[in-house]
């Protein structure tokens, strides 16, 4: 048996495709807060140049949030903005929710992430 949030539908499906059994149980609830406007503008004037998430849910959450807070098109008001992601499947759905994902670490870990976001920066020199 193999154990899985429900927040993962993408990781239960892979693991169905591969004969695994999966059983969903929910072990969290997440209720994705409002964004004030001053983040929003933060946002979208490129002052919060980078949003890191570790999870599905977060992705989601702030998608929502923003959708409802600010009633405008994600992948334009993002453009000033560095997405980051700790795993492939949180990748995967900010990806699928018009995203566009600029840092993927190998490692879900808060060290991988800063490493990761370190290595961009010097790259890019933002």
């Amino acid at each position: 048996f193999i154990y899985t949030a429900p927040i993962s539908p993408e990781l239960s499906s892979m693991l169905r495709e591969i004969q695994a059994r999966v059983n969903e149980i929910q072990i969290a609830e997440f209720e994705p807060l409002p964004l004030s406007a001053s983040t929003i503008n933060s946002i979208k004037t490129g002052t919060i140049n980078i949003l890191t998430f570790f999870t599905p849910a977060s992705v989601s959450g702030f998608v929502d949030s923003f959708i409802d807070t600010n009633n405008s098109n994600i992948p334009s008001s993002l453009a000033h903005t560095v997405i980051a992601c700790s795993d492939p499947i949180t990748a995967y759905t900010a990806q699928k929710l018009g995203l566009k994902v600029d840092i993927l670490t190998k490692d879900p870990s808060p060290d991988t992430m800063i490493s990761a976001i370190t290595t961009w920066v010097k790259k890019t020199s933002i």
